[in-house]
């Protein structure tokens, strides 16, 4: 049921970024431009000036995927980057480009979007990849980035533990949803 709601609020939102910038939308519904759902919404709050910028840098840069991290950053820049109109005056004085303020949990959010295509990426491979006839060599390596991917998210959930103070949290059950917490 919850794939249905998602899929719901991200019709919804291409339906808003397509009144704005169709031919993004385009793009994205022809798989020409890959973008997650969670950005898409994300997306769909914007101004039209914005997805407008960022289509146009999509475009010229010829960008097949974005990220997370990538889209805000190229927002942030964009923002800093536009020419102001000013008042004219008789001293030039330099500029000074200012640096977007500080998201403490930007780097956070952009790791909970990513989370979601990995575990669609290993479900993949579990429904269509057959293990009896791959190679020793491509499980071995599997097995490798699995047990690194483990270690960090370790290492990451100790953190939040650490962190969190009184936040109780079930262990996860079969079936990963944010109800497991």
């Amino acid at each position: 049921m919850a794939t249905v709601y998602k899929y719901s609020a991200y019709s919804s939102a291409l339906d808003i970024i397509d009144e704005k910038v169709p031919d993004f939308v385009k793009r994205v519904r022809s798989g020409q431009l890959w973008i997650s759902q969670a950005n898409i919404i994300e997306l769909s709050g914007l101004p039209k000036e914005q997805l407008l910028s960022l289509n146009n840098y999509l475009l010229a840069e010829k960008i097949e995927h974005l990220s997370y991290h990538d889209m805000k950053r190229e927002l942030l820049w964009n923002n800093y980057a536009k020419p102001m109109l000013r008042k004219e005056s008789s001293v030039s004085i330099p500029s000074i480009r200012n640096l977007p303020q500080f998201d403490p949990d930007a780097e956070i959010a952009s790791l909970t979007l990513t989370i979601p295509s990995w575990n669609s990426s290993i479900e993949r491979v579990l429904k269509v990849s057959d293990f009896k006839i791959a190679s020793d060599t491509a499980k071995y390596k599997l097995k490798y980035q699995l047990m690194c991917l483990i270690s960090t998210t370790n290492n990451i959930l100790k953190n939040w533990r650490k962190y969190n103070y009184g936040w109780k949290y079930r262990r996860f059950t079969k079936v990963c949803s944010p109800s497991a917490f």
